[in-house]
């Protein structure tokens, strides 16, 4: 137990030391923010259009029926849709951000 804590404080070291590094050369701070930005406007924009668009998702798969017994199973449905494709929208986010930092990642480690 105590060599996880320890671990936890390394790490945390660690990232407040790379913070100074970067505030003492302000040219990686260009580096790292230009990816941060690109990518944030990525993932608000794919949050926005699942959002507007998740109810053709919902219906493409079963559209909402008449039968009220029938309504609470598609309303859990519905739910598990929502949570499952909300976290694969923002994988993929995550991974064209991934791509995009790539290359300023190489150019800040060297």
């Amino acid at each position: 137990m105590v060599k996880i804590v320890q671990e936890i404080k390394t790490g945390a070291a660690l990232f407040f030391k790379g913070q100074r590094y970067i505030a003492h050369h302000k040219e990686l701070l260009k580096l790292a923010a230009i990816p941060l930005i690109a990518g944030s406007l990525i993932w608000a924009f794919a949050i926005y259009l699942f959002i507007t668009h998740f109810g053709q998702l919902a219906d493409f798969f079963w559209s909402r029926p008449d039968s009220q017994w029938l309504l609470y199973i598609w309303y859990v449905a519905a739910s598990l849709l929502f949570v499952i494709s909300f976290f694969t929208v923002t994988l993929i986010t995550y991974l064209l951000f991934m791509i995009i930092a790539a290359p300023f990642n190489d150019l800040i480690s060297e």
